[in-house]
């Protein structure tokens, strides 16, 4: 009795090393590398043009008196203010300037204000505070009225500055109504600091916004309603 002999299927050999798809994830990731490296870069070079950086420049943006948290001043920075800088693009430029820094209601006063680095006309420092209307009231409360008379009392000592009542309103309808309402609000606060505080009307300004692109970050429980301050220096007129 004979014996056949099966056919044998042959195998392919296994190639050694990593499998193909490997490299293929390895380019994808160096070619997200090289894109968030090349978006900081911009992020950055659009920083330096208007003002010399480094972590000595922006301090007292983050800093522990008054400051905000470095990944939300970074977030301002390179989202938003490089474009509020651009004056022909917004018109808002010349008086919302270049965040240099910010406070909390609580931590404002007169020292931490003159002490930021605000040499420059475009530089600003932020105000962030508790206000709070009514539904779509244009009232001020006691609460908002003792945090204003405490404002104007730092900001009558500060004649080299200019200060802007921004307010912010979001009912989730006619955003033109709703832009109308937080200037009415912003006007309001200007004219009780002018009435009450003897705060110059010639240093305030007072805007409105449907929006919250100019005035982020802002905290969790103001997405339909804000009122922030800015504080900018005045440029000192050189004589010839």
């Amino acid at each position: 009795m004979g014996v056949i002999d099966m056919p044998v299927k042959r195998r392919k050999p296994k190639a050694e090393g990593a499998p193909a798809y490997m490299a293929q994830f390895t380019a994808l990731m160096t070619i997200l590398l090289a894109f968030f490296i090349c978006l900081l870069t911009v992020g950055q070079d659009r920083v330096s043009n208007y003002k010399k950086t480094g972590y000595g420049y922006i301090r007292n943006a983050f800093g522990s008196k008054g400051g905000v948290g470095l990944l939300p001043f970074w977030r301002s920075v390179m989202k938003r203010y490089p474009k509020v800088r651009k004056k022909k693009e917004e018109p808002d430029a010349e008086f919302l300037g270049y965040m240099k820094g910010a406070f909390h209601a609580d931590e404002f006063d007169a020292d931490g204000i003159s002490g930021a680095d605000m040499e420059h006309r475009g530089s600003s420092i932020k105000i962030f505070t508790n206000i709070q209307f009514s539904g779509d009231r244009v009232a001020l409360t006691a609460e908002a009225q003792v945090f204003l008379d405490r404002l104007a009392a730092v900001f009558v000592n500060l004649p080299d500055y200019v200060l802007t009542a921004c307010c912010y309103s979001s009912t989730g309808g006619d955003v033109d109504k709703d832009r109308m309402l937080a200037a009415e609000r912003a006007i309001l606060i200007v004219r009780y600091l002018k009435d009450s505080g003897g705060v110059p009307v010639s240093r305030m300004r007072s805007a409105g916004y449907a929006h919250d692109y100019y005035l982020a970050p802002l905290d969790k429980g103001q997405t339909k309603e804000a009122v922030v301050f800015l504080v900018r220096k005045v440029a000192r007129k050189i004589k010839a």
